[in-house]
């Protein structure tokens, strides 16, 4: 019998395709949106053997659901958005260093999918933080931000990984970043931050250059990025707020010995 599965889910929608005119503007958009997420089908990165992972691409935006195989499993969200979450900045870096924003949400919860498509709660919720007016940030509820933060502290609680949490968690509350990133009266959540394994990712994966090269490319893409239209302009000026407010942070993660905080 059909019946609903637990799941950890992003939902991914590229900004500025309706400020960018031309053909060769959009149909560069096309194809870089689909090479990271057909590169996030394939990859096999932390989540085998607890998870599997299901991606769906659209025009401009995508699904990504983690899950268990076996019904047999004890399911655990927060090690299924952990999942998600040690993987997912792979492909949201690579869009920054392309020059692309991006909006989104994460959720957990009940989902169902076939051959047909999917549905379920667990989508909705997910992509319901891509609204219009939203800042360019991948957003998710506090009180999961929570369980994930305490799942970590308590599963190196005698190392000194927490430590490393301090200078870029992996989620971060709205209410500690500048008012002029996001106004919290608006925004009472947390947002993913892609950046706490960017050392990770780009020194160990990518094979694209090293981290602090990737970093220093995409504040040249904010500056570069100002023009494009009044929306677009007003969308990279909350993000070059907040990476100004992190620079410091991820200048020490970067020239630190670890590479990353493992989620779980």
């Amino acid at each position: 019998m059909c019946k609903y599965s637990k799941m950890a889910v992003a939902f991914i929608d590229i900004l500025g395709t309706t400020a960018r005119n031309s053909f060769k503007e959009k149909y560069a958009v096309h194809e870089i949106f689909h090479k990271v997420f057909k590169e996030e089908e394939k990859r096999q990165y932390n989540h085998q053997g607890y998870s599997t992972r299901k991606v769906w691409r659209f025009s401009d935006c995508v699904y990504i659901a983690y899950f268990h195989e076996s019904e047999d499993k004890c399911c655990d969200e927060i090690k299924l958005l952990a999942g998600l979450l040690e993987n997912l900045p792979i492909s949201i870096l690579q869009l920054y260093n392309k020059g692309y924003l991006v909006r989104g949400g994460v959720a957990v919860g009940d989902g169902y999918f076939d051959d047909n498509g999917f549905f379920g709660p667990v989508f909705e919720k997910a992509s319901n933080f891509d609204a219009k007016n939203h800042p360019p940030f991948i957003f998710i509820n506090n009180d999961l931000a929570r369980k994930l933060q305490k799942r970590i502290y308590d599963a190196h609680s005698k190392c000194c990984i927490p430590e490393l949490m301090n200078i870029i968690p992996p989620v971060e509350y709205c209410e500690n970043l500048p008012a002029s990133v996001v106004n919290t009266s608006d925004f009472p959540y947390s947002i993913v931050n892609v950046f706490h394994s960017i050392k990770k990712h780009c020194d160990v994966i990518w094979g694209i250059g090293a981290g602090d090269e990737v970093f220093e490319n995409i504040k040249g893409e904010c500056d570069k990025n100002f023009n494009i239209s009044n929306d677009a302009a007003e969308k990279w000026n909350a993000f070059a707020k907040y990476l100004r407010s992190k620079e410091d942070n991820i200048k020490e993660l970067l020239s630190s010995s670890a590479v990353g905080i493992k989620l779980r």
